[in-house]
């Protein structure tokens, strides 16, 4: 049983006699809680929080210019601690808590630094060397354009931007002339959208006594896979804080199941050995006047603990991605993308557009209405300004300006051309020539 095996456990797996100093076994950093039926955990990782009501993590994008007019990406994320649903199950077991709440501990200093490449085009908006809570932190960057676009990139793959948050655990001041003696650790940072701190579910049970069955109900806002349960049977009293009972238990449904938004799925539970959940022993002259043996001995459960394991987006990264771009919204941010005429550059135009006047040139850009610039000899280049979007500036071309659409017709001296078919380009500059004469 858990009873007997618990000191063999902690033993073995460095948790024996857990106290209120942090040990570090197959679990992962842990140590006692003056809570009842608690344990301090440090996380496994700081990942991107789970923002239900916005359908993804909380990564809010912003275009603006700074004070020298160069546009950048003010972003807002929101870090979460992450425990690895196995191991808080490990923790339970190994300290002989079956039903223990895991919470994460107090320590003396928590310090985040963000990696990746070209650190020097990333600024944290704010006291760079505050404190990073363990128990979660928004945090405000500032990014050049091209960082930006290859932050969606990295954080779209299983790369992702990694990062530490420096942990002290504990220190003791040394005598005169030594050093304190320090307990330190990492917590690493994975910033990744395949990878989030939690997708919500609800967990019920029918109201019946000893449930062999639960349903999991998908709150996340998007579809999701399961890839595992483990179970613990419980006998609750409203007016405890701790279980009046616990046993092992077991979910024997197939797996991986995938539970549409707001969608529920349910479980099949039952006693981890079904065989002495069912066994009645024999009644003896002792007992036949008590109650039936059935009811003295079988399991009686009337609540459930469970950990659902590999919790997975069924949205791709990339799909996430411009969901997060969708929601930020239009900008008034634009940048001129120049447009110009080589032919009208020259000064003189050639023999066969003698009785060329100008060109029209009308210019579409992704998800804007068309506008036009007219090119001549007097004016062989023009500005146009072009929306640029967070969408734009995350997958096209740097500078956030992806590919346009344009046409072009010629007006001349004593009439007015037809226009081409569109066509597209890339980048900040368009150049264009005037459509051929003959026939036009």
């Amino acid at each position: 049983s858990d009873e007997q095996n618990g000191p063999i456990y902690r033993s073995l797996h460095g948790a024996a006699n857990l106290t209120g100093e942090w040990v570090r076994g197959e679990a992962g950093w842990m140590c006692a809680s003056e809570l009842p039926n608690t344990v301090n955990r440090l996380p496994d990782d700081l990942r991107l929080a789970w923002d239900t009501e916005l359908g993804g993590p909380h990564m809010v994008p912003t275009l603006h210019r700074n004070a020298a007019g160069d546009m950048r990406v003010r972003l807002l994320l929101r870090l979460a601690p992450w425990h690895d649903p196995r191991h808080r199950d490990m923790v339970r077991r190994l300290v002989s808590m079956p039903a223990a709440h895991v919470m994460i501990g107090e320590v003396e200093a928590s310090t985040l630094r963000l990696g990746g490449s070209f650190p020097e085009e990333l600024a944290v908006v704010g006291d760079a060397t505050a404190a990073a809570p363990l128990t979660g932190l928004d945090l405000t960057l500032d990014l050049s354009l091209a960082y930006y676009q290859l932050f969606c990139k990295q954080i779209a793959t299983a790369v992702g931007v990694p990062g530490t948050v420096a942990v002290v655990l504990s220190s003791t001041p040394g005598g005169e002339g030594t050093t304190p003696d320090v307990q330190s650790t990492v917590v690493p940072v994975s910033l990744r959208l395949d990878r989030v701190d939690d997708l919500p579910c609800t967990v019920t049970l029918p109201e019946t006594p000893s449930p062999r069955t639960l349903t999991v109900r998908n709150d996340s806002g998007v579809d999701l896979t399961l890839g595992g349960a483990a179970v613990t049977l419980l006998q609750v009293d409203e007016e405890s804080v701790v279980p009046v009972d616990a046993y092992a238990g077991r979910c024997t449904s197939t797996f991986p199941v995938t539970i549409p938004a707001g969608g529920s799925v349910e479980l099949a539970i039952e006693p981890a050995d079904e065989d002495e959940a069912d066994e009645t022993p024999p009644a003896t002259d002792a007992t036949a006047e008590a109650a039936p043996a059935t009811e003295e001995t079988a399991l009686l459960w009337n609540g459930v603990l469970v950990e659902l394991f590999d919790k997975r987006l069924v949205t791709t990264p990339d799909q996430m991605l411009k969901h997060v771009h969708e929601l930020a919204g239009a900008t008034d941010m634009t940048r001129d993308l120049v447009v110009t005429s080589p032919v009208f550059a020259t000064g003189t135009l050639p023999e066969r557009w003698a009785n060329l006047v100008s060109i029209e040139v009308e210019v579409t850009p992704p998800g804007s209405p068309a506008t036009s610039v007219v090119l001549s000899l007097a004016t062989p280049s023009r500005p146009l300004p072009a929306p640029v979007t967070l969408h734009d500036v995350a997958t096209g071309a740097p500078g956030g300006i992806t590919s346009v659409a344009y046409r072009v017709r010629n007006n001349y001296v004593d009439h007015q051309g037809a226009w081409t078919e569109p066509q597209q380009q890339s980048g900040t500059d368009l150049v264009v020539y005037p459509n051929a004469a003959v026939g036009d």
